[in-house]
């Protein structure tokens, strides 16, 4: 028996912060170490980047009722992907403080895996609450770790802009290009999991994830039209100044639209489609008649 569109009610805002603190933070780590193996200003996005999954689990530490026993989340790892996340986010805190500590790229490497573990988690996290529709699917996992790789990547050129640091002007054509790739990427992955909602999911879950959809799509055709636009003006940056600070512009404002765009979205998925669905009974049995049934209702 399916219920009547009833939210759940076990996670609220606090708990969607650490799925959009957390995904943002673990993409920035990520792009962080990869922009170190390339000579490119990283300290200040890998420190952006553990602040931001403080922040989250921060977030989710003050949602449960009685937080002096959060230490309990550590005892289950054989069965919970609560408590590796937990588990990833101890790692991620160490070896981000030795990559800061020694400029040590292997720490950097190893912080963008643990980074990668911990938002693969929250991923699987969701996947597992059978009882959820909208987070059952089988795209989910995957949706989460591109959503928030490329979240960290626009954190990575808001920060740069923000900075001064100029990586966006050394990168030439491949900041906006990658941009719009990652942008596009995330369309195809939140597509794959939309067509698999159309065809599992209640209606109150489809007509939910539909306006996210409808949302998701208008500012990821403005994001990658930006980034596009970006691109253009680049190559005219030698000749006209104006040009390159037009360039600069549209991409800082392609990579706020697209964490605007994804925050916004995980935002959604745990508190705006979430609804539950009972558990199914077509068969019910009569009592006092044991070879006699009549059908439930769904």
């Amino acid at each position: 028996m399916i219920a009547g569109a009833v939210l759940q009610k076990s996670w609220d805002a606090r708990a969607a912060a650490n799925f959009v603190c957390g995904g943002i933070g673990t993409g920035l780590v990520v792009w962080a170490a990869i922009a170190q193996a390339f000579g490119l200003p990283w300290a200040l996005a890998m420190t952006a980047g553990a602040a931001l999954v403080a922040c989250g689990l921060l977030a989710v530490w003050l949602e449960i009722g009685r937080p002096l026993r959060s230490a309990n989340v550590l005892l289950n790892p054989r069965r919970s992907w609560m408590s590796r996340e937990a588990a990833a986010a101890g790692a991620l805190f160490v070896l981000i403080a030795i990559a800061l500590a020694q400029h040590a790229p292997w720490a950097s490497a190893g912080a963008a895996l643990a980074a990668l573990a911990f938002v693969g988690c929250q991923g699987r996290m969701l996947r597992a609450a059978k009882g959820v529709p909208a987070w059952r699917q089988p795209a989910m996992p995957a949706l989460i770790v591109v959503s928030s790789l490329t979240d960290g990547l626009a954190a990575y050129v808001v920060l740069d802009a923000i900075s001064g640091a100029a990586a966006l002007r050394g990168a030439g054509l491949a900041g906006p290009m990658l941009l719009a790739l990652a942008v596009a990427l995330r369309w195809l992955v939140w597509h794959r999991y939309r067509i698999g909602i159309a065809g599992a999911a209640p209606r109150a879950v489809a007509e939910a994830v539909a306006r996210l959809g409808r949302d998701h799509d208008r500012a990821a055709a403005a994001t990658i039209a930006l980034a596009v636009a970006a691109g253009v003006a680049l190559p005219f940056a030698p000749l006209a100044p104006t040009a390159d600070s037009a360039a600069l512009a549209m991409i800082a404002l392609a990579a706020i639209a697209t964490l605007g765009c994804g925050a916004w979205l995980r935002y959604g998925l745990i508190r705006k489609a979430a609804f539950l669905q009972g558990i199914a009974l077509p068969r019910l049995p009569v009592r006092g008649q044991p070879a006699i049934v009549t059908r439930g209702t769904r």
